[in-house]
């Protein structure tokens, strides 16, 4: 028996990916990336799947076109969050108020390391609030 016909025995119809490979240009998702649109978007447009999408980005981007390059030089929130012990609202107040360059990704807001890290310390020094909380919690 093949798997078509087990699976048109429950009711359902069997089709290969195969058959129905589309070839998808890579300009087209970065169009779309650059829109704001996830991977899932993207491949509902496209009339394909999130992981031939993020492979597609590997592929000929080097990743998500959305991260910037080199990547070193860049750091997420929740890293900030756990080297300042300071809250995503600070970071992104910080962010706003300071007009930094901040990238939106899937999962991730990346920030130039350069840039933030400078804010944070003198936001530390600056601020009564956080100098309390740090008294109060003994973190350093």
């Amino acid at each position: 028996m093949k798997i078509n016909q087990l699976v048109e025995k429950f009711g359902y119809v069997y089709k290969s990916s195969r058959t129905e490979q589309k070839v998808i240009d890579p300009q087209q998702i970065w169009d779309l990336r650059k829109k704001g649109l996830t991977y899932i978007e993207i491949a509902e447009q496209l009339g394909s799947n999130p992981t031939t999408i993020s492979v597609l980005c590997k592929k000929y981007f080097g990743g998500d076109p959305l991260i910037p390059r080199p990547i070193e030089d860049y750091i997420t929130i929740q890293e900030l969050m756990d080297q300042h012990h300071i809250d995503h609202k600070t970071i992104m107040k910080l962010v706003r108020q300071n007009n930094l360059e901040n990238h939106v990704t899937i999962r991730h807001r990346y920030l130039k390391k350069s840039e933030i890290i400078p804010v944070i310390a003198e936001y530390k020094k600056q601020n009564l609030h956080h100098q309390a909380l740090l008294n109060r919690y003994n973190i350093s």
